[in-house]
């Protein structure tokens, strides 16, 4: 069976709005990202699959199998964007899994096992310093209280903006689906790794999952020219002190893959003669070694108390998220490679640095042996210029089908077994 391309590059086409010429941003939980779902639903009205949507906005589009007690195999990505998106982050995955499916009742083919399309809500943390909210939330792996009342920018609440898009996040207590067998993740790459080496694809091995702090500085606000210097308590040069050793923790880490970042600083009262009394910032590390990536959050947290101390100044720390990093299933990994071979598509095995929804399923426990009940894999088309999260972002539309294909010939594959 082969992906219609002309067809899935249309899908991504109808997902992105646009607006004066630029794609229509839409944040997690938003008017916009619940019509994205929607678009992404309606062709399948007339067709033999049960569409379902859960209490925290994941849609979920299942193609029956033959064996009733089986468990699914899963195409999955998300819709939602950051506030810069590109085309690709995230639509690529959904609209695949959406093809598969339609590919699947416009050949009439029933498998053994079940076969799903999901779309994953509220992926980016760029709203409320939060990723992955709608996989981790259907898993069972975050606790809801931890993140329901946090609020945006523009002071809207989670649990405020999950009910003005119609959804129930109170009905989670009593929302317990079975997660799939497999679980298969179709993304843009969002570095340079395979344009590089000049190839289409890649399968990815691990992982390397965030975890994100916010920082608080508390100084004292006064008046830029009549406060003398050695009298202030001026947040701001203590936030920079910070920044300076994220990124000087990173580039020390014996892990090659760690990374740290601090992208979101909120100063008050942000004016040009008032010395910054509040500075709150979001530090985000990742590594695949899990004790490198949890001794530099140990000495990040150790050295903003210390600037503190040393400026006079109080500082708070707030564990946002701290993820596991998590290797993938080395049977999917070989089944992907096999059918790239087969389709003489070029490849090599690599590592994510960005957390992606698959993470969680690769998670998610059996509740009766309390194993991994589901086996992940995620494969990457390459990204021009290693581009994303901006307007930059491009794949081509060849490489774009051709991991849409890699995915369906792995889905038909494991849907027999």
């Amino acid at each position: 069976m082969e992906i219609r391309g002309n067809e899935l590059l249309g899908l991504i086409e109808a997902v992105n709005v646009k607006e004066d010429g630029m794609l229509r941003p839409r944040p997690a939980f938003s008017e916009y990202e619940r019509i994205a779902h929607d678009t992404l639903c309606r062709p399948f009205a007339d067709l033999d699959v049960t569409i379902c949507r859960d209490p925290v906005g994941n849609t979920v589009i299942r193609r029956a199998g033959r064996n009733k007690t089986a468990r699914a195999v899963a195409v999955l990505s998300h819709l939602d964007t950051v506030y810069t998106p590109g085309e690709y982050d995230g639509t690529v995955g959904c609209c695949a899994a959406a093809h598969i499916i339609t590919r699947l009742c416009e050949e009439n083919i029933t498998l053994t096992r079940p076969v799903e399309a999901h779309f994953m809500a509220a992926e980016e943390s760029s709203r409320w310093g939060v990723g992955c909210v709608g996989s981790r939330l259907r898993l069972s792996l975050l606790n809801p209280q931890a993140v329901l009342d946090l609020r945006d920018a523009d002071g809207v609440g989670m649990r405020e903006a999950m009910r003005a898009c119609g959804l129930a996040p109170e009905a989670l207590g009593s929302f317990t689906p079975e997660p799939p067998e497999f679980a298969i993740e179709l993304h843009p790459e969002q570095g340079p790794v395979l344009e590089h080496q000049g190839l289409p694809v890649g399968f990815v091995t691990a992982i390397a999952a965030p975890a994100r702090l916010r920082v608080a500085f508390i100084g004292e606000t006064n008046h830029s020219g009549a406060c003398p210097m050695h009298l202030r308590k001026d947040a701001l040069p203590a936030s920079a002190e910070l920044i300076l050793r994220v990124e000087q923790l990173a580039r020390e880490s014996e892990d090659t893959y760690a990374v740290a970042t601090v992208g979101y600083c909120h100063v008050e009262p942000n004016y040009t003669n008032a010395i910054p009394g509040l500075v709150e910032l979001i530090v985000d590390v990742r590594g695949v070694d899990l004790q490198h990536r949890d001794a530099m959050l140990a000495e990040i947290k150790a050295s903003a108390h210390q600037i503190a101390e040393r400026r006079a100044l109080g500082c708070t720390i707030k564990v946002l998220q701290q993820d596991r990093p998590e290797l993938l299933s080395e049977e999917l990994l070989e089944l992907f490679e096999h059918n790239a071979r087969k389709r003489k598509l070029g490849h090599t095995r690599l590592v994510s640095g960005a957390a992606h929804d698959v993470l969680h399923f690769s998670k998610a426990m059996c509740p009766v042996s309390a194993k991994p009940a589901t086996q992940a894999g995620l494969i990457f088309i390459a990204s021009r210029g290693g581009k994303s999260h901006c307007p930059d972002e491009f794949s081509e539309p060849e490489h774009i089908i051709a991991g849409a294909q890699i995915a369906l010939d792995t889905v038909l594959t494991l849907a027999e077994r």
